[in-house]
């Protein structure tokens, strides 16, 4: 596991709190077909292979985490703010099903044509919809270990952490509001802390 992050941490875009900043001013809207603005960052090679990325629960602009693979392996990373996420308008009564269809319409904006999505974690009932809503904009759908697959595999919740074991088995029985608080928290230490190589770190406790 050490090699492994040792080798993550030569790849990936461990970005300093200034870069994070930096970034954060360049973000870019695109207005959806219901008139709220989705904030999105772009990426990596711009005249690579398109790439959207899902973020997890918790984050967002740690997508730039990828910048360097990204540009090595020749991708143009376009990473969106779910509504109500960063500076994403918040639209009460959004669906993950309406969400697919803004990411194609996000795409058409950008004129990228057929695109690959990935997500991570929390990403994966967003990432989902839209492998099952959008099929014709997509030429792949990566899931790097989103929580609604292994959350239904009794042995890979096994060798799962304490807390993830707990929301795997709890999730969808406790009242929303429980997983609300440690999440929110997580969420304003990300934004006041700006440390990204405490995103990375969590990438480690849940391999």
């Amino acid at each position: 596991m050490l090699e492994l992050m040792n080798e993550l941490d030569n790849r990936l875009s461990i970005l300093t709190k200034q870069e994070l900043e930096d970034i954060e001013k360049n973000v870019r809207f695109f207005t959806t077909r219901h008139g709220n603005r989705l904030a999105f960052h772009e990426f990596g090679d711009m005249k690579g292979r398109p790439l959207i990325f899902y973020h997890g629960t918790g984050s967002h602009i740690h997508g730039m985490l990828l910048h360097k693979p990204a540009m090595e392996l020749g991708f143009r990373i376009i990473a969106p703010d779910r509504p109500g996420v960063a500076q994403s308008d918040f639209r009460p009564g959004w669906t993950i099903l309406e969400y697919a269809h803004d990411i194609a319409d996000l795409a058409d904006y950008l004129e990228i044509g057929p695109f690959g999505a990935i997500g991570i974690s929390g990403a994966g009932p967003t990432l989902m919809a839209s492998a099952y809503s959008i099929p014709d904009h997509l030429r792949c759908v990566v899931d790097l270990a989103c929580a609604m697959q292994v959350y239904k595999n009794r042995e890979m919740t096994k060798v799962l952490g304490t807390m993830d074991r707990l929301y795997a088995r709890f999730g969808t029985r406790l009242p929303l509001i429980l997983f609300r608080i440690p999440f929110s928290l997580l969420g304003f230490m990300q934004k006041v802390m700006k440390n990204p190589k405490s995103f990375a770190l969590m990438f480690n406790v849940s391999v």
